[in-house]
């Protein structure tokens, strides 16, 4: 089996969901409009043109890092849940 250092995965038409997990090391999660990703050493795994994102983080000391669109954001959070919902309906859990 080949192993890849990075992936990028697209989405397109329609109403596409992606689900992102974590490694055990300490992970970095990036969410900006069009796109989340998780990045960690030797590995970067992004999501890109995703209608709703799913990102679990288990393990390691995890952080995510949240950069809004240029509409109108809404942002729900909890001690172990945050939810970010774009003005262009882009829908992103950790």
């Amino acid at each position: 089996m080949r192993q890849f250092d990075q992936v990028f995965v697209l989405g397109g038409d329609g109403s596409d969901t992606a689900t992102l997990a974590d490694t055990s090391s300490n992970d970095v999660i990036y969410v900006l409009p069009e796109t989340t990703a998780i990045e960690a050493i030797g590995f970067y795994l992004q999501a890109i043109g995703f209608e709703l994102t799913a990102v679990t983080a288990t393990a390691g000391t995890d952080a995510a890092l949240f950069f809004d669109s240029p509409g109108n954001d809404a942002i729900t959070a909890a001690l172990n849940d945050m939810q970010i919902r774009c003005g262009n309906g882009e829908e992103v859990k950790v």
